[in-house]
C-alpha cells in the first residue's frame, strides 16, 4: 500500500487488473509508491504518486488508463477516473465530475469497466461492461 485512501486504492487496483506483463509491473509499483500530494478542486481531485528508483519501470514513456467506471453516491451525472503513467511509472490518479461537485471523502458504490467502441466523429464511445475488455486495455497500454 502506498498511502492511498481505501477508495483510491480500490480504483488503482481496478486499473491494474489483467494478465499483461506491463500491468504486473505497475502492480509492483503500486505496492511501493508513496502519495506526495492531494488536491481537491471541488469538481474532482488529483493524487500525486512517486515510485522509488528501485521499483521496476515500463519502457513506455506515457500511458493514460481511463477504462475504470466508478459510481460515487452523490455525483449525479457521473465522473471520470484516470491513472497516469509517465516516464514508465505511476504518477497521478485523477477524478473529475461531468457536472456538479466532487465529495471530500468519496466512496465507491460500484466499480466496473468501459469498453472503447470506435466512433468516427469523436474517437471512441465508452460502453459500460462488467469485466475488463482486453482490446480496450491493449489500446490504452499502446498509448492510444
Amino acid at each position: 500500500m502506498c498511502g492511498l485512501t481505501p477508495f483510491e486504492q480500490a480504483v488503482v487496483d481496478a486499473f491494474l487488473v489483467g494478465d499483461d506483463p506491463r500491468l504486473a509491473t505497475l502492480r509492483a509499483q503500486s505496492l511501493v509508491c508513496t502519495v506526495t500530494g492531494r488536491r481537491h478542486t471541488g469538481v474532482g481531485s488529483f493524487t500525486d504518486l512517486s515510485v522509488p528508483d528501485s521499483a521496476p519501470r515500463l519502457a513506455a514513456a506515457s500511458i493514460t488508463l481511463g477504462d475504470v467506471d466508478v459510481t460515487v453516491p452523490g455525483v449525479e451525472n457521473g465522473q471520470t477516473a484516470l491513472l497516469f503513467v509517465r516516464d514508465g511509472v505511476l504518477s497521478l490518479l485523477e477524478f473529475a465530475t461531468y457536472t456538479g461537485t466532487w465529495p471530500l471523502d468519496p466512496q465507491a458504490e460500484r466499480i466496473g469497466y468501459f469498453r472503447y467502441v470506435p466512433n468516427p466523429t469523436s474517437g471512441y464511445t465508452l460502453l459500460p461492461v462488467p469485466q475488463r475488455d482486453a482490446e480496450t486495455i491493449s489500446l490504452q497500454l499502446a498509448g492510444q
